[in-house]
């Protein structure tokens, strides 16, 4: 009797048919709602356009705000050069006092614009001093990017077959101590319900310390096996999924990094297996094209 694992926390009572659980991005298929929003983590998490466009358009508008302010108490309180527009005047005026630069051609005249462009160069300091503890934030935390082979196989092994997915470090940092888990989840029909069963893949070689080259990750097909017996048609009514969690060192950030990624059953091809792709250059180094890792061929299955 195949054991089934108790839930790993993504519900066995809800099933949804042809949606996955783990989106290819590696976020999980789910949202919660009712959570107070948390400023800091939604600007250290979302896309490297939408930050900067962030810090550019907050330091635009600002400077728009105080540029007004100096036009409606009076461009002639600022001394210096002045330019054909008093708001342009006073924009040029704000961009130094909020950046602190201050190269003088502009200057505040009189004691009330001398307190606005204190109070300014104040907020200008601290906007600079949190968008610049954002970018480091970002920029800190590790994030490893590891490249999947596009589609998983079932391939001959040994006297039977195995289910391999193949995955290759995608960057120049050393990653080390290497884990893998593969989680299988199946639908179950039980009268009129219809639930999910999750089942623990053994793998051959679940870790390696060090991984400098592409790792071929292999579930032999066995009697203890949940996909024992099962056909790619079977896999198709039974929607499966297969949830893979990675855990490595990055020595880069000197912190454990994580990787979720997912196959759903029609991103398997049966009957083949990965090519090696390696070559050996003129200094006898070994390469690998990343970008071939997903190279298949023909395999007839026992």
């Amino acid at each position: 009797m195949i054991k089934q694992l108790r839930d790993p926390g993504l519900g066995e009572k809800f099933y949804q048919n042809k949606s996955r659980m783990v989106n290819k991005d590696g976020s999980f298929n789910s949202k919660r709602t009712g959570m107070k929003p948390h400023l800091y983590h939604y600007l250290i998490t979302i896309g490297p356009i939408k930050i900067s466009s962030i810090i550019v358009s907050t330091y635009l508008i600002a400077n728009l705000i105080f540029a007004t302010i100096y036009s409606a108490i009076g461009i002639e309180k600022l001394g210096g050069q002045h330019f054909e527009s008093p708001f342009l005047t006073g924009f040029l005026f704000s961009m130094q006092a909020f950046t602190t630069v201050g190269f003088g051609a502009i200057y505040p005249h009189d004691y009330l614009t001398g307190l606005i462009s204190g109070m300014e160069a104040l907020f200008g300091l601290l906007f600079f001093a949190f968008a610049t503890g954002i970018v480091y934030g970002r920029f800190s935390k590790p994030t490893a990017f590891i490249k999947f082979s596009e589609n998983a196989v079932i391939a001959p092994y040994k006297d039977g077959r195995a289910f391999m997915f193949r995955i290759v470090n995608a960057r120049p940092n050393t990653l080390i101590n290497m884990n893998v888990g593969i989680i299988l989840a199946m639908k179950t029909e039980e009268g009129n319900d219809i639930n999910r069963k999750y089942y623990n893949l053994e793998i051959e070689t679940a870790s390696v310390v060090f991984f400098p080259m592409p790792w071929t990750i292999v579930h032999h097909i066995n009697e203890n096996s949940p996909l024992n017996g099962l056909s790619q048609s079977d896999l198709e009514k039974l929607d499966a999924e297969f949830l893979i969690h990675i855990t490595g060192f990055d020595e880069t950030y000197a912190q454990n990094t994580t990787t979720i990624f997912s196959y759903k059953f029609y991103e398997m091809q049966w009957a083949k297996k990965f090519k090696l792709n390696y070559s050996l250059n003129d200094a006898g180094q070994v390469e690998y094209d990343i970008n071939r890792i997903g190279e298949t061929e023909a395999a007839p299955l026992p």
